[in-house]
């Protein structure tokens, strides 16, 4: 499971989203859902977590919902009330209580293992318990005959159900078990009531070696989809799959009515041959209600993807009709570009404009540098551009071309004011990379222009042009404070402009306080030593940090009046180009919502000693391409032609590998040890005020 960072496959351009429909400040470790009869009965089913940072065991209430599930926020089922209990994981008991380890320590985010013999184990359990009591309940279950064992498979208590099948197992691994056990296990199956019940049946008889294939494949035609589900599971474990039985799931992929057996489906295809997959997946994609499941457009592009580099054409064929399936229109489109198919695909569009397809196209262009037009383009961008819904994104292609008249659509485009401020900020992103003439000389006028002032200064980034720094610097003063951001960080994306805004630090038009401290790590890479020399030593904290640790400490418990809503301002101006907080923010670092921030102690290590712990995700990316440009985020994706790179302040930036000069990966924190050296007395403590509030906590 990722946090962030690249996905293993650079093919795969989505994720599959969390299912929670809420925000909490929570860290969770571990989970289980209660299927036992201590508890009430509407706790059954219920998910517990245990919250690290709220010293919590927290509840999410699952409904079905589509190919998964919905979890909404339950209740705070247990509160520690105390800053040192750390859950970190949990298991049901025989007796159906609920037993959590507390790591109980100090740090519960470090490395470092503060209080070696703290750790514990808690038992939560009702005052008056609903657990049926049964001879033998607390008993050693290894005692139990083979058909004892089976009859567990009907009770109430998951955790007897769970290890009568692992003891059953294992006997099975030395001898066969008593016919008595699989008559009642066979009988459970073909007639239990419930659906869980009929799983328990399935699952022993399995595991034990007493479900045939055959019987699996009988599976498939259950009227429950869980128990269709799970033979499709359980076949895809085979080493290898019977022709067959292939034949079978492709005649169920077609008649299937289910979303959930339809995810189990989807999911199995990596599990069989290429050239076996391609009947499910059309079967699969004659579902354009699955279009929006969360789960299942991932899963079957995961199947999908190797079959589109291979036979192009036929993947074209099979979403000819994909209006009605847009995402996979889209991901066969980007696929075909990235494995250097671009005839087919041309073919393709020019018979159907499909609008997704193109899309995937521009996507998959991204990056690509100096790339020349097909031969065949000409005639398909005449015919897309007739299509209302397909112009915009062939003027794209056709710039990325190099086509001058798509240029020259583009520049009308962002002249034309009476077009929305988005039509016009796209066509201005789009033409800034090959730094036209045209638009040089309109980035005089259009900074004036409320609706395109920040898209105009971004995109002098792409030009390296002394004049055009002198534009930004002149406009500074008066410019709004996300102005000014806008244009401090596009100064510092170029030496040329690098050393300008070196020398407004020199004559004070620029004061210090307002270069952000990772822009100034920047500059230190676009300017080098001439930058320190102004600003000082970077990522060094004056003096001990101990010692800073103790002021800070001391400032932020002092009880001294602090306004959180200030704060929020000192947040978005210091931590919110990399962090979000209750939705609003940046994507760079880790989302601070659900972060221990109402322990002093805590945000001071993270602020002080940043470097200390860093997931791999999170490491300093810093990039300079072959025409001087440097940019500073984290990767995000990667591939064998292209690097995907998440920038602070702004949106991804897709760069071709050969137009990188240097990509560092650096052992640093993209946060600079210093942060809070920017800051006033009164603005830390404004912003700790803000991170401690529990009014910052989303619902």
């Amino acid at each position: 499971m990722r946090q962030g960072g690249t996905h293993l496959n650079p093919h795969i351009y989505e994720d599959i989203a969390p299912i929670v429909d809420h925000r909490h400040r929570s860290a969770h470790g571990g989970a289980r859902i209660y299927q036992s009869d201590a508890f009430a009965p509407e706790e059954t089913g219920r998910l517990f977590m245990a919250n690290i940072h709220e010293h919590a065991v927290l509840s999410d209430v699952l409904q079905p919902s589509r190919s998964g599930f919905i979890a909404s926020h339950g209740d705070e089922f247990m509160m520690a009330h105390n800053a040192q209990w750390v859950g970190f994981s949990m298991e049901i008991g025989p007796e159906g209580a609920l037993y959590v380890l507390d790591w109980h320590d100090a740090d519960i985010c470090g490395g470092d293992v503060l209080d070696k013999d703290t750790g514990r184990i808690f038992r939560i359990t009702p005052s008056e318990s609903h657990a049926v009591e049964w001879d033998g309940r607390y008993g050693d279950l290894r005692q139990l005959s083979d058909l004892e064992l089976a009859q567990l498979q009907e009770s109430r208590s998951d955790w007897h159900a769970r290890r009568a099948r692992v003891i059953l197992q294992h006997r099975a691994s030395t001898r066969a078990l008593d016919a008595s056990a699989l008559t009642h296990l066979n009988t459970l199956y073909e007639t239990g009531a419930t659906t869980p019940l009929r799983l328990r049946a399935l699952w022993s008889l399995y595991i034990t070696d007493n479900f045939s294939l055959e019987s699996l494949s009988d599976a498939l035609q259950d009227k429950q989809p869980y128990i269709r589900a799970w033979g499709v599971r359980l076949i895809a474990e085979q080493d290898t799959i019977d022709p067959e039985v292939l034949l079978t799931l492709e005649e169920l992929a077609e008649r299937e009515n289910s979303p959930v057996v339809r995810k189990y489906l989807a999911a199995m295809l990596q599990r069989i041959p290429n050239d076996r997959r391609w009947p499910i997946i059309e079967a699969l994609m004659n579902h354009p209600e699955d279009s929006e499941d969360p789960n299942i457009p991932t899963l079957l592009w995961t199947g999908f993807e190797p079959l589109v580099a291979e036979a192009p054409e036929r993947a074209l064929l099979l979403i000819e009709d994909a209006n009605y399936y847009p995402k996979m229109a889209e991901f066969v489109g980007r696929r075909l570009v990235e494995a250097g198919h671009m005839s087919p695909l041309l073919a393709a569009l020019h018979a159907n404009r499909n609008e997704h397809l193109l899309r995937g196209m521009v996507g998959g262009l991204e990056g690509a540098g100096d790339i020349e037009a097909p031969e065949d383009w000409d005639r398909t961008y005449r015919r897309l551009r007739r299509k209302s819904e397909t112009r915009a994104l062939a003027t794209t292609v056709a710039q990325l071309f190099g086509d001058a008249e798509a240029e020259r659509a583009l520049m009308s485009e962002v002249m034309n004011a009476t077009l929305s401020p988005a039509q016009r900020i796209a066509a201005l992103t789009a033409l800034a990379p090959s730094q036209p003439d045209a638009l040089r000389e309109a980035l005089f006028g259009l900074i004036n222009d409320p609706n395109m002032r920040i898209a105009s200064i971004q995109a002098v980034a792409a030009f390296n042009d002394p004049e055009l720094g002198e534009l930004l610097l002149s406009n500074y003063a008066n410019a709004t404070p996300s102005e000014k951001e806008a244009i401090i960080q596009t100064m510092a994306s170029r030496p040329v402009y690098g050393w300008m805004l070196v020398e407004s630090l020199h004559d004070g038009s620029i004061q210090r306080n307002e270069i952000p401290v990772w822009i100034a790590r920047q500059m230190r890479r676009v300017v080098g030593s001439g930058f320190v020399e102004i600003w000082g030593p970077i990522d060094e904290l004056p003096g001990d940090k101990a010692a800073s640790y103790a002021r800070y400490h001391t400032l932020v418990t002092s009880g001294m009046a602090a306004d959180a809503a200030n704060g929020q301002n000192v947040f978005a101006q210091a931590c919110g180009a990399c962090h979000q907080m209750n939705g609003v923010g940046g994507l760079i670092g880790p989302d601070l919502t659900g972060s221990n921030r109402t322990d002093v102690d805590y945000l001071l290590t993270n602020l002080i000693y940043p470097d200390e712990f860093i997931q791999d995700d999170y490491r300093m990316v810093l990039v300079t391409s072959r025409d001087g440009r440097t940019y500073v985020g984290t990767l995000v994706g990667e591939s064998d032609r292209q690097v995907t790179l998440r920038p602070i302040g702004l949106k991804d930036v897709v760069l071709n590998r050969t137009e990188i000069q240097s990509l560092e990966v650096s052992e640093e924190s993209l946060m600079p040890e210093d942060l809070l050296s920017v800051l006033s007395d009164q603005e830390i403590q404004d912003l700790f005020a803000y991170l401690r509030t529990a009014e910052a906590s989303a619902q």
